[in-house]
This record gives structure tokens, C-alpha cells and sequence, in this order.
């Protein structure tokens, strides 16, 4: 498996499928994840498997705005 040890990953549409999948192999691999979709439900099993999670819509360009300009998990 690839070493991701010392990186930190961004993954949106982490809730479920592709998202949920390289969120779940990035914190596996040793990456510091922040996971995030725009439904809570999906986020429970990557904050229970390390990742930090948040709910946020990329698609709501004001939205991502606010939350690079705010967030700490980052």
C-alpha cells in the first residue's frame, strides 16, 4: 500500500462511493483526512475510521467560501 504518512487530503463527496472510498484508503495509508459531503449521515463511518469530517456543499461557492475562511480543521 502506498505510505501517505505526513500528507493531509481534502475529499468532498466523501459520504458515500468513490469519496467515501479514497477518504477511508487515504486515512488507512497514514494521511490526515478531512472528509466532507453535504449529508451527515454518510460522514459517521470515516469519523469513526479517523477522518475529520464536516458537512459542506461544494456546489454552494459562498458556502466553501465560508468554510476555508472559518475552518480549523484544516
Amino acid at each position: 500500500m502506498i505510505d501517505l504518512a505526513g500528507k493531509r487530503i481534502f475529499v468532498s463527496r466523501a459520504g458515500a462511493g468513490m469519496g467515501a472510498a479514497v477518504a477511508l484508503l487515504s486515512t488507512r495509508a497514514g494521511a490526515e483526512v478531512l472528509a466532507t459531503d453535504k449529508f451527515e449521515d454518510g460522514l459517521l463511518p470515516l469519523s469513526k475510521a479517523g477522518c475529520t469530517v464536516a458537512v459542506l456543499d461544494v456546489t454552494d461557492q459562498e458556502a466553501v467560501d465560508r468554510f476555508f475562511r472559518v475552518s480549523t480543521a484544516i
